[in-house]
């Protein structure tokens, strides 16, 4: 087991790694800092992040915890608590990968995606649990600027952004299933639990939402 704390850089307080075809695992980041990746900056393909803890990382542009630049990545059993970065608290992710129980709780962006901001094709959130992360702008738990995503069987609870997607902001076509979400809220906006951009196809199956709130219209979903 590897422990990294109090580390700063440019690109990735703690790690940055250029290369392909590598794996963290059992390792715990605290406090470290950065312009992008707080605690991890992975520029290639076939990053593999497993059992490890992040705590009080912070970027200023993009991944308070971590940042993604490749595709074919994944990031497993992981918690990413009190994270901050301007655009996806705790993880950026730029590229096709899976994302699967894991628990983002207490992470803030400045902009969007309190928890996670995802910008690549393709990818999958699995089995994840999101509570009282926070966006100021949009998406308060997860933003979604790609294609062909899908989330499947994870909860949003009590997270809040302010304009724009209490829970999720979703600017893609795909499927959400099997998803939870309860008490997030909109400050001064639309969508409660999640708001949607783009016009193109999306599923929605065996949801539910409860509780969710925003001050302009639609409390659960604005499409």
């Amino acid at each position: 087991d590897c422990e990294f704390s109090d580390n700063s850089a440019n690109n990735g307080g703690a790690v940055h790694w250029s290369g392909s075809d590598g794996e963290i695992t059992d390792c715990e980041f605290s406090d470290n800092s950065a312009n992008n990746g707080g605690a991890i900056y992975w520029s290639q393909y076939n990053a593999d992040i497993e059992n490890c803890e992040f705590y009080s990382n912070d970027a200023n542009n993009m991944g308070g915890a971590v940042y993604i630049g490749g595709s074919d990545s994944y990031i497993d059993s992981s918690t990413f608590d009190s994270n901050i970065a301007f655009r996806g608290g705790a993880v950026y992710w730029d590229g096709e990968g899976t994302l699967i129980d894991s628990v983002f709780t207490n992470n803030v962006a400045s902009s969007n995606g309190g928890a996670v901001y995802w910008e690549g094709n393709n990818g999958e959130l699995n089995s994840t649990t999101f509570i009282n992360n926070i966006a100021s702008n949009s998406g308060g738990a997860v933003y979604w600027n790609t294609y062909e995503g899908l989330i499947f069987d994870c909860d949003f609870t009590y997270n809040s952004a302010g304009k724009y997607g209490g829970a999720l902001l979703w600017s893609s076509y795909g499927k959400i299933s099997l998803c939870d979400f309860t008490n997030n809220k909109v400050l001064d906006g639309q969508g409660g639990a999640v708001y949607k951009t783009e016009y193109d196809s999306t599923e929605f199956s065996n949801c539910n939402f409860i509780n969710n709130t925003a001050r302009g219209d639609y409390s659960a979903l604005y499409f």
